[in-house]
């Protein structure tokens, strides 16, 4: 089953991210590819992914060390102190949609080519 997040992480951890992201499956390849920046033009600032994911990805975002404790289950190591950072970092919506979540935020998506 899957639910909807919209997801938006600052550019400066993206790549770990994604990274671990990865690790998860090919269902999290090619997440946090739009960029955003508070003007719509480079440089980005943050890299939004909105859509339905799988409950287990959901459950895993949703808290440090659901992300610790779940990655361990996954074979995927995972330190409290990374989860920590990075979901501090990170804005998870479960009801906003991207666009709503960008606005709150005060960023646009980049219509310019990177």
């Amino acid at each position: 089953m899957s639910v909807h997040r919209t997801l938006i992480v600052p550019a400066a951890i993206v790549d770990q991210v994604r990274a671990l992201a990865d690790q998860f499956g090919p269902a999290a390849q090619n997440m946090w590819t739009t960029p955003l920046s508070a003007s719509g033009n480079i440089p980005a600032t943050h890299y939004i992914s909105a859509g339905q994911i799988d409950e287990i990805f959901a459950e895993l975002i949703s808290s440090p060390q659901n992300l610790v404790d779940i990655s361990a289950t996954m074979g995927v190591s995972v330190t409290l102190d990374e989860a920590t950072f990075i979901l501090s970092q990170c804005d998870v919506s479960a009801d906003e949609p991207a666009e709503i979540a960008m606005s709150r935020i005060g960023l646009k998506i980049i219509q310019e080519s990177i």
